[in-house]
């Protein structure tokens, strides 16, 4: 089981650009930590992965354009595939 704890913590500074502002990150990090606590409650409970992921993704979409408009939110996602192909999402093989 992989979860999001496995993730790289520096690319949700660079999705919500934060840069070295050491209390953003710290919010960051938090914010990543609840997430992840979510993911494994969900599959602990015996929701499956894949629909609670794809529910997230969802949840997030509707929270962002909330926040800042469909413009501005589909200028961010159309990035998304170039970064997917560039292994920015993927997580490191275990030996």
């Amino acid at each position: 089981m992989v979860l999001a704890m496995d993730y790289d913590k520096r690319n949700v500074s660079h999705d919500l650009g934060i840069g070295d502002d050491f209390e953003a990150q710290r919010r960051a990090d938090a914010a990543l930590g609840s997430v992840t606590d979510a993911f494994a409650e969900a599959l602990m409970s015996g929701i499956d992965g894949d629909a609670f992921a794809h529910a997230s993704i969802h949840a997030a979409v509707l929270h962002l354009v909330h926040e800042f408009g469909e413009a501005q939110v589909a200028e961010v996602m159309a990035r998304l595939p170039e970064r997917i192909l560039n292994g920015e999402f993927s997580l490191p093989t275990r030996n």
